[in-house]
């Protein structure tokens, strides 16, 4: 039996969180050695639906200000940015998380589970945290310019933007496992 210390932990779960990210933006469609102006077209594509995106949910933050309904873009934001994430969290888990098909290569690795685990799901909980700032922020900038507030504020809807989504997407990690394992059973 090898003997399993937190240092040798920590060790391990670098390179599989690295292993992870690249299999997930891999699977988003960003891949190596597809030639430089395709990937320098493909960025600057998303860069335009990224600002598409926030100046939409810009101008709704700043249409409930103005229809003075700006007590309630707090809860959107917060709402938007975990339905985001659980509808990425949902796509993406059941290739990313086990799959039930690669458990056996798993638990072969002289790595502990639990340091597998976490490499497998800290990516996708990442990019839901990442995505929901993207997608609270521009409402929170419409919200705040409207409203008096402090840093204690800003720090709120910071922390909140980021937290919201944990919730909602491990749910839909347990969903998305759930509904692959049933799928698996019929294969």
């Amino acid at each position: 039996m090898i003997a399993v210390t937190s240092h040798s932990c920590g060790r391990a779960l670098a390179p599989l969180l690295s292993l992870q990210v690249r299999s997930l933006l891999y699977g988003l469609g960003v891949r190596r050695g597809r030639g430089r102006a395709r990937l320098l077209g493909a960025a600057a594509l998303v860069a335009l639906l990224v600002v598409v995106a926030a100046g939409y949910l810009w101008a709704l933050g700043s249409g409930m200000v103005a229809a003075g309904a700006a007590g309630v873009i707090p809860a959107l934001a917060a709402l938007a940015g975990s339905l985001a994430a659980v509808a990425l969290v949902f796509v993406k888990a059941p290739g990313t998380v086990f799959g039930c098909r690669d458990y056996d290569l798993v638990a072969t690795l002289p790595v502990p589970t639990h340091v597998v685990v976490v490499a497998r799901t800290a990516p996708l909980y990442g990019f839901a945290a990442a995505l929901s700032a993207l997608i609270s922020t521009p409402l929170y900038a419409a919200y705040f310019s409207a409203t008096p507030s402090g840093p204690a504020e800003v720090a709120t809807a910071l922390a909140l933007s980021v937290l919201a989504p944990l919730a909602p997407a491990a749910v839909a990690t347990l969903a998305s496992l759930a509904l692959t394992s049933v799928a698996v059973r019929f294969r």
